[in-house]
């Protein structure tokens, strides 16, 4: 965890660097955007078990040249609140519970501007989500009482994508962003001995999966303000499937007694994000 968070301060002031540094080369305005990102509908499933729920936080992008050919983008936001658990116990036995979550992600990427007035962007990058899943110790329907456990799942993945902007009319833009998501390196780490501390932690590497991004990002003109030029409404869709994880051994007190690994799984988010941009 500390490690993870320490990777995240580095990837962030990296970031910060890279927009510094190309905006003082290239001497030209950095369009920012700021806001509010409302992951209204949170869906993770695998076999046998699910999550749903709401997430809210902030965000912020960032297009270093937008009046030049070759630019850097960037974006990062924060996720937090709490899913609802619908699973079962090792033995079957149905069971609910609640959890804790909260999702880092960030980009950073090398875009393209097309047209003649720099209205298409492709862009390719590297990215990295991480997600910290705390499920709430739970009763099972058969009066059991039943532990909790933390999880923390990374992907590290390429994003690869195209934006189109567009002039709807009545100082009003529209910027339509698609991308896909190839997972160059997936991890998720199950801290059992949460539930029983006699476990181990499973570390569970996964090497397949690919990710689905759409933006639409309505965007409208300030006008007498010295700050804040535009502010725009984004509904936004994104998906990850995963195939199966590899194995890992799974230890009681030191004594190995099998395996564990994550299933197939699908995660689907329907958000909208409010903002400015200065």
């Amino acid at each position: 965890m500390k490690g993870m968070k320490l990777r995240y301060l580095i990837f962030i002031s990296a970031l910060t660097l890279a927009s510094n540094v190309m905006a003082n080369d290239l001497a030209t305005a950095t369009k920012w955007h700021f806001g509010l990102d409302y992951a209204a509908s949170v869906k993770y499933h695998e076999p046998g078990m699910s999550e749903t729920g709401s997430l809210a936080g902030i965000f912020f992008d960032w297009d270093i040249a937008p009046a030049r050919t070759l630019t850097v983008l960037g974006n990062f936001t924060v996720l937090y609140g709490g899913l609802t658990y619908d699973g079962a116990t090792q033995s079957g036995i149905p069971l609910k519970s609640s959890s804790t979550d909260h999702i880092f992600m960030g980009e950073l990427a090398v875009g393209l501007h097309v047209g003649a007035k720099n209205n298409g962007t492709l862009y390719a990058g590297i990215g990295e989500r991480y997600w910290t899943d705390i499920i709430s110790d739970a009763i099972a329907v058969t009066g059991a009482q039943v532990s909790g456990y933390r999880r923390e799942i990374t992907y590290m993945y390429a994003p690869v994508g195209a934006r189109v902007r567009g002039e709807l009319g009545g100082h009003w833009h529209l910027e339509i962003d698609t991308k896909y998501m190839a997972l160059l390196r997936g991890e998720v780490v199950t801290h059992l001995e949460n539930a029983d501390p006699g476990f181990n932690t499973l570390e569970n590497k996964q090497r397949h999966g690919r990710g689905y991004a759409v933006g639409l990002r309505f965007t409208h003109g300030l006008e007498n303000n010295p700050t804040f030029t535009q502010f725009f409404v984004e509904p936004y869709y994104q998906a990850w499937i995963v195939p199966r994880s590899d194995n890992a051994t799974l230890y009681y007190y030191g004594v190995p007694i099998g395996y564990g690994y994550e299933p197939d799984n699908a995660t689907r988010i329907v958000g909208l994000r409010l903002g400015l941009i200065f």
